[in-house]
């Protein structure tokens, strides 16, 4: 895809739309030269996991080599402290050739079959990140490499069937906020519900990576509430639910401030709006406010 004609910017995208709820996903466009030059991705998270209203979340991988090489793909799933034991699980490599797409519809599914321990989501929830890199393709300038989750759960409404998700790209590792971001538009009332979350994106010494989020009523600026901590070893995720009600917002609505206060790597955050009847999400990306 490119211009024919003229000077001025463009941009582009897709949409997948479920052929039972019409819910859709919006597929974004990756520049050459941007993250799809980026050998070493990192999904911020993938799910197996049971939730309010019925909902059971799963993640659908999307890996692109739209490169003239074959290359091999490593892939390192990093459960929370939350899922059963945590921490890195061993890399399982995928093959992907010369221009060649690959779905994955269920990731940690996937990693289960290649042999790892990854519990089922019927003894607890399963989530964590997916480093993704492209190992023969290091040091080659030609080529784009993509990385794309959706994260999908049924319809609760079994007679029209169907699915409910999200999607959203993979962040180059190294490449997340350095010292502040935020996340707007959070929103929590009988309709919806919250979650906020954040990952440490490597970059630095590879440490231990601390970050305190002060939560901003929406309405009056004000800040409300204690700032909440947590420290991420790297690739490691963390996610607050029902983040308003943690931090007493009492409005409904609110912007997350996310500082390192510990620690020299990047990291990402991001919010998720859900519906409170579907489940359906919205991805809200952070904006960093240090230099880029």
């Amino acid at each position: 895809m490119g211009g024919l004609a003229g000077n001025g910017p463009w941009w582009a995208y897709g949409v997948i739309n479920d052929e039972a709820t019409s819910d859709g996903s919006l597929l974004p466009v990756f520049r050459p030269g941007g993250i799809a030059a980026v050998r070493k991705q990192i999904v911020p998270v993938v799910l197996d996991a049971r939730g309010a209203s019925g909902s059971h979340y799963t993640t659908e991988i999307t890996l692109a080599n739209d490169s003239p090489l074959q290359t091999a793909v490593e892939l390192v799933y990093h459960a929370s402290a939350a899922s059963g034991p945590g921490g890195r699980y061993p890399a399982v490599s995928v093959s992907l050739s010369a221009r060649e797409q690959r779905i994955i519809p269920n990731i940690l599914e996937f990693l289960r079959e290649q042999g790892l321990m990854i519990p089922e989501s019927s003894s607890g929830p399963q989530a964590g990140t997916l480093t993704v890199w492209f190992r023969d393709l290091e040091g080659i300038a030609g080529g784009n490499t993509v990385v794309l989750a959706r994260t999908m759960t049924p319809n609760p409404d079994r007679s029209i069937g169907g699915r409910f998700g999200v999607a959203y790209p993979a962040t180059a590792w190294g490449r997340g906020a350095r010292t502040s971001a935020l996340v707007p538009a959070l929103a929590e009332d009988s309709s919806r519900r919250t979650n906020l979350a954040v990952v440490h994106t490597g970059g630095g010494s590879e440490g231990p990576l601390t970050l305190s989020v002060q939560l901003r009523d929406a309405r009056t600026g004000n800040d409300t509430g204690p700032p909440l901590t947590v420290t991420l070893e790297p690739g490691e995720w963390y996610q607050w639910t029902h983040i308003l009600e943690q931090a007493g917002v009492t409005t409904g609505q609110a912007t997350a401030v996310i500082t390192r206060v510990a620690g020299d790597d990047t990291f990402l955050a991001y919010g998720i709006v859900n519906d409170a009847v579907t489940s359906d999400g919205s991805y809200i990306k952070m904006i960093r406010l240090d230099a880029k």
